[in-house]
């Protein structure tokens, strides 16, 4: 009995020392250094879902004085849900640890809903099946020209990510590289994927209860200026937390929850004179890009995450989110006649999305 007595005893002693150990680690004045870390060859499997649902109103109204008034008004609801699955192999770390990946997208399977009609996308790796309500787009003309564009989904998008979790580059060979390299819209896209497409882990360490937030600022392309201003700043703001430590089969997991609620409602985007074409600035259509006005009544994103970080490597276990768009636009086409309509355009979106290692 006395034996039993002793070996609890020093069970007890043990688990006691366990949880010290780990509660210094937890607790240190250091805490944790979040950085991604891998070395070549590595190679992770991952698993991304996306369930969402909403509701697109369209309203077309002219003038009442004109001689053929018209009003049309109509609501769609929308369904989407998607799946995909990624291999993910890293190629070089740098001196500085950036990590060069090569990313493939190996299956997808994509469903939108809207209204009565149903559109499927199914990739496994070599082709793409693309159906209309339950038959091949072929029959409507179009499956030939989507297998030619998606001739290259198949090959590695090259990526390389800084140990903050920064997108430093990425190459895509399914498209032209060449021609994105000076899209005025892809330079000013850029600024948010390479900050929010991923967390982006903060330069100190960080203890359960520290916080910071990711701003990124869309800056408009250059000589864009002249015919497109925005009312509002558009500013998108992240914010992280660190919640707690676990230990898990994985190892030491940090949990990290990431809230955003970006507002740009009651915001004006007015086009000055686009330019055109050379081809098109005769027609009546390229009047149609002169001196447009877009009044943002609601322009709301919200997002509200949680996600397990291994420690030890920084890379995500698992993640979830939910995201809310809801948008309300109304089109004011100005120096046109009584003839054209009153556009307003309103949609929302709830849309979960989780993201897991396999």
């Amino acid at each position: 009995m006395s034996r039993l007595f002793q070996k609890m005893i020093l069970l007890l002693c043990l688990i006691l020392t366990w949880g010290f150990v780990h509660a210094q680690d937890i607790n240190s004045k250091d805490g944790i250094l979040l950085k991604l870390k891998s070395k070549p060859g590595k190679v992770c499997n991952s698993r991304m879902m996306m369930i969402g649902n909403g509701m697109l109103s369209l309203s077309l109204k002219n003038s009442e004085n004109t001689e053929k008034p018209f009003s049309i008004e109509t609501s769609l609801p929308v369904d989407f849900s998607l799946e995909m699955y990624f291999t993910e192999t890293t190629q070089n770390v740098d001196e500085n640890g950036n990590i060069s990946l090569d990313v493939v997208l190996t299956t997808m399977n994509m469903n939108l809903g809207i209204m009565s009609q149903s559109f499927n996308m199914q990739w496994n790796g070599q082709e793409m099946q693309v159906l209309m309500n339950n038959q091949p787009m072929v029959q409507h003309g179009m499956d030939t020209v989507l297998q030619d564009k998606l001739k290259g989904l198949n090959k590695p998008i090259q990526m390389v990510i800084s140990p903050r979790g920064k997108l430093l580059s990425i190459k895509n060979p399914y498209l032209d590289d060449e021609s994105l390299k000076d899209n005025p819209f892809a330079k000013m896209m850029r600024p948010f994927i390479e900050n929010q497409s991923s967390p982006l882990y903060p330069e100190n360490p960080i203890q359960p209860g520290d916080s910071w937030s990711v701003t990124t600022r869309f800056n408009l392309p250059e000589g864009f200026e002249n015919y497109l201003h925005f009312s509002k700043p558009l500013e998108f703001i992240t914010e992280y937390q660190a919640e707690k430590v676990t230990y898990e089969k994985g190892g030491k997991l940090l949990t990290l929850t990431q809230k955003s609620n970006n507002n740009f409602s009651n915001a004006t985007i007015h086009f000055g004179k686009i330019p055109m074409p050379s081809d098109a600035k005769d027609s009546a259509f390229s009047n149609l890009f002169e001196n447009i006005s877009i009044l943002l009544n609601e322009a709301v994103f919200k997002q509200d995450g949680e996600m397990k970080i291994n420690v030890s490597n920084g890379n995500i276990v698992n993640a979830q989110s939910e995201n809310i768009i809801n948008i309300a636009v109304a089109v004011n086409l100005k120096k046109q006649d009584n003839n054209m309509p009153e556009i307003k355009l309103k949609g929302s979106l709830k849309l979960f999305t989780k993201i897991e290692n396999i």
